[in-house]
């Protein structure tokens, strides 16, 4: 019995140093994983993971565990990389060519980026992260599983002739990360209308080579969404509506990294000289709200409809629908600046006191307007005409847009008559390469209106 229990004291100390041995060895790498705590559902988020290994001790004890050439001398299992209906994740390569390193991760190769050493009780640790991308599709609780690191080593190596030096003792171990979780938020019920689903923090481009059009033609626009978010996710660019513009169709080019749509876009409205911006609606984390993102104008002047060209039936309708919208919405802004009180309409032009040659000369290029608006078929002179009469009630000087628009304001215009009157101008200036004239009340409304004000 004495020999026995002598045995069974020697078999539990050999277990207990072969427990501290593999403590030990365990201890030459460490898994940190960095995630965030809250996230959307459709939010991409950034889990990185960071794994460090005694660099000596793997350099005089590791021993490979693969033919394929790798820079770390172990094996990585990343669970959450699985497909599964609550998340997609993706590995992000590194793009520091100088300090890629390439690691063995699942059934891949991944190009994870070297850290600087660190030192952890009296170790020297090299480093090498791994950046992957993680989108959750289901909110609720998003759960990481721990990441296991599995590699070789001996104590003992034997040189062969053949395959050089090869281990005598190999043997095996494996070190698992903590595992953990974060909260995936439900997106809020209000979204509008022009939502397609896009959630993250984006910006819009909207570029055209086509700088002059002929109204009836047809020219493209790229509109190029991108920015941190689950691009590739959210549907496709629906055709906006765009005043004085026609959009026919869109298609969608293949880019990486991005979204980017080719708008082709009919011509309506001779004498506008840029497009309006596109406008793209998103759910913003950052905002914990949905926004709408409007690219810049896209800068392309329409021309008057070619001499001798005949439009198809369906663009001569659009141009025309385009046109009817116009002169009855000017129209009806209009009359009502003929017949609602200065008062209601917030007009308190100041009083100036103008001399009697003063009156005289805008009164005479009220006359002018007067004249070329009714005759109708003069453009140049009524548009001048209009211009020289703002000048004068803006406080004289040559007309120069946006400032005399300012300095009328800077008078006492409310907005709402500033908006009117630069409807008006544009009406004109439209007339000049060929578009409609408007008619006389649209024009001499407003300008009677800030003359017997003034």
């Amino acid at each position: 019995m004495k020999q026995l229990a002598g045995w069974t004291r020697a078999a539990i100390a050999f277990v207990m140093l072969l427990a501290a041995a593999s403590a030990q060895e365990e201890a030459r790498v460490f898994i940190e994983v960095a995630h965030p705590s809250q996230a959307y559902r459709s939010q991409p988020v950034e889990v990185v993971v960071t794994l460090g290994y005694d660099e000596a001790w793997f350099r005089d004890h590791g021993v490979s565990l693969f033919r394929q050439q790798v820079d770390v001398p172990f094996h990585v299992d990343v669970p959450w990389m699985l497909a599964a209906p609550e998340r997609t994740v993706t590995f992000v390569a590194a793009t520091d060519e100088a300090n890629h390193m390439r690691v063995a991760v699942g059934d891949r190769i991944i190009d994870g980026l070297r850290l600087a050493p660190v030192a952890r009780a009296g170790r020297s640790y090299a480093r090498v992260q791994l950046r992957c991308r993680w989108l959750p599709l289901i909110s609720g609780v998003a759960t990481i599983a721990p990441v296991r690191v599995r590699f070789a080593f001996a104590n003992e190596f034997r040189d062969n002739l053949l395959r050089g030096r090869e281990p005598v003792d190999q043997q095996q171990n494996a070190v698992e990360s903590v595992a953990g979780q974060f909260q995936v938020d439900a997106l809020p019920g209000n979204a509008p209308p022009e939502w397609s689903g896009a959630v993250g923090e984006f910006v819009i481009e909207a570029t055209s080579g086509g700088e002059r059009v002929h109204a009836g033609d047809a020219f493209q626009v790229e509109v190029t969404v991108r920015g941190d978010g689950n691009y590739e996710r959210f549907a496709a660019l629906r055709p906006p509506i765009i005043d004085g513009f026609h959009v026919q169709g869109v298609v969608e080019r293949r880019i990486d990294g991005a979204r980017r749509f080719v708008l082709d876009i009919l011509a309506l409205r001779p004498g506008l000289k840029e497009m309006p911006g596109v406008s793209f609606v998103s759910f913003s984390p950052a905002a914990k709200q949905y926004a709408t993102t409007t690219s810049a104008a896209v800068p392309v002047a329409i021309l008057p409809q070619r001499e001798g060209v005949v439009l198809s039936t369906q663009i001569q309708e659009l141009v025309d629908k385009d046109l009817a919208g116009q002169t009855s919405g000017i129209s009806s802004s209009v009359y009502r600046w003929a017949f609602v009180a200065l008062a209601v309409l917030g007009l308190v032009l100041q009083r100036r006191s103008l001399s009697r040659k003063g009156h005289r000369a805008l009164h005479e290029t009220v006359h002018q307007l007067r004249l070329a608006i009714t005759k109708g078929v003069d453009a140049d002179r009524a548009a001048d005409a209009f211009e020289q009469v703002m000048t004068k009630l803006a406080g004289g000087g040559a007309f120069s847009a946006p400032s005399v628009w300012k300095d009328l304001q800077a008078r006492g215009v409310a907005a709402d008559g500033l908006q009117q009157l630069q409807a008006v101008h544009a009406q004109l200036d439209a007339a000049r390469f060929g578009g409609p004239m408007p008619i006389a009340e649209v024009v001499m409304g407003p300008v009677d209106t800030l003359v017997a004000a003034s």
